[in-house]
């Protein structure tokens, strides 16, 4: 999954950060209609955050005809637990030793699940503590970007392999019903029927930014696997809704087999919910992953192929307010504006950590920001500057120009630019970035300096 790590700041707590927060509710036991709930240890921001996601949040004296329980025992005392209100689920999270403690006090609920929530300080990741299997699946979801975070992962897979789970255990979240073998809403509201009840569910949550999706893989791995990508809000569902579209029309194309095959999509206006195939990732070789990345987009330049004139995509270029893009957009106005700028079907995303080496070879996934019409080399230039900007934090661009163009030059060739012309491709897509670090601006004045 992507790596991108935008720390929630101070302790404003917005409703991106919230639902970010709560992302795990996706696996709630379902209901058909609004439940009433009751709420421990949550400030009253968070109940609020609660209503907004349709649950009638009720205080410590509602304790009669409530649904579920949320209960946060980080901020709860003995005395709170022993006068509970009666109701037919509860979620309970915090520390390993409260959450087991607690789970003592749950007679007549039969199906109680405990999940990992990591890392515990800012959990990413939801992870099945029923079985090693389900641990090791898990984990995979998430693929930090630097080497030190990666051993920790494979360390913990490791040890949970052999049944210790203690690393796992810094931070617990317990959904307990009285209903046995309980559906998740979150799989009924996007038509999941799992074909038995022994299948659990682990959660990548994303980051805590408005467009945030919740990703869900059903455990144990089937034979054909797959991953529910689901969210609830505006910019959320849009992206999803594009993504579904780019993976039809990849699917028309000789890279069907190197990307996810649309599997299922739901879509009831506020909710969206893409089902799609997934692939377990698998070692590869730098070298080998590198050549298969650079195949790969010779062969996505071809897709939906076209081209305007310089006049007319600049125009269309709204650059920031940095000097350095400011000024390399002017000198590119004085270029010949009938040249030609090649544009192709985009992935939009295209990093180290949404591809993957797997059984049935390359694999690209995270299609949500895909254009029909996007820029020729944009995403090569940002799988050489997301690892440099996101994981290595360098402002060096002489260094990052130099890296982009031992990345390209083997794509060259079969896009048809010749020359210096890529650096007309890269100042372009410079200028056209949304947000704009120092190490693109640093990258634009070594432009300028090495070919303006």
């Amino acid at each position: 999954m992507p790596e991108r790590n935008k720390p929630i700041s101070g302790n404003i707590l917005t409703d991106s950060s919230l639902d970010y927060q709560f992302a795990w509710r996706w696996l709630l036991p379902a209901a058909s209609r609004q439940q009433s709930i009751a709420a421990f240890g949550l400030s009253s921001a968070e109940k609020t955050f609660w209503q907004t996601k349709g649950f009638d949040t009720g205080t410590a004296d509602d304790n009669t005809g409530l649904d579920g329980l949320l209960l946060n025992l980080d901020n709860v005392t003995i005395d709170e637990l022993n006068n509970l209100p009666v109701t037919h689920w509860v979620a309970a999270w915090g520390n390993g030793y409260a959450v087991q403690r607690f789970q003592h006090m749950l007679a007549g609920f039969p199906d109680q699940r405990c999940y990992a929530l990591l890392p515990a300080g800012q959990p990413r990741v939801v992870v099945p503590l029923s079985s090693s299997g389900a641990v090791a699946a898990a984990l995979r979801l998430h693929r930090p970007g630097r080497k030190v975070a990666r051993l920790a992962l494979m360390a913990v897979s490791l040890l949970a392999r052999f049944g210790f789970y203690w690393p796992l255990q810094k931070k617990i979240l317990l959904i307990a019903s009285r209903q046995a073998d309980f559906l998740p809403c979150g799989a009924v509201k996007a038509g999941i029927m799992p074909d038995s009840a022994a299948v659990d569910y682990a959660l990548y949550l994303g980051t805590a930014e408005a467009d945030r999706k919740t990703v869900v893989l059903p455990l144990p791995l089937s034979d054909r696997p797959s991953i529910i990508k689901y969210g609830d809000n505006p910019l959320a569902c849009a992206a999803l809704r594009n993504e579904a579209l780019a993976l039809n029309r990849m699917h028309e194309t000789l890279l069907a087999r190197q990307v996810p095959a649309v599997i299922g999509f739901y879509d009831d206006g506020a909710a969206v919910s893409l089902v799609q195939a997934y692939r377990p990732r698998r070692h590869a070789s730098p070298k080998a992953m590198q050549h298969a990345v650079q195949s790969f987009l010779c062969s996505l330049g071809k897709v939906d192929a076209s081209q305007v004139t310089l006049d007319g995509y600049l125009a269309g270029l709204q650059p920031g307010t940095s000097p350095a893009m400011l000024d390399l957009k002017n000198k590119l106005e004085l270029l010949p504006g009938n040249g030609s700028v090649r544009l192709h079907r985009s992935h939009g995303d295209f990093a180290p950590w949404n591809c993957a080496w797997t059984r049935q070879g390359f694999f690209v996934f995270d299609w949500e920001a895909s254009k029909a019409e996007g820029l020729a080399l944009a995403d090569a230039f940002y799988y050489v500057l997301a690892p440099l900007l996101l994981v290595q934090q360098t402002d060096d661009g002489e260094h990052a120009l130099q890296a982009i163009q031992a990345f390209i030059t083997p794509l060259l060739v079969s896009l048809g630019i010749t020359g210096d012309y890529w650096k007309l491709y890269l100042a372009l897509w410079l200028i056209g970035q949304r947000e704009q670090p120092e190490l693109y601006c640093n990258i634009a004045s070594a432009l300028d300096k090495n070919w303006l």
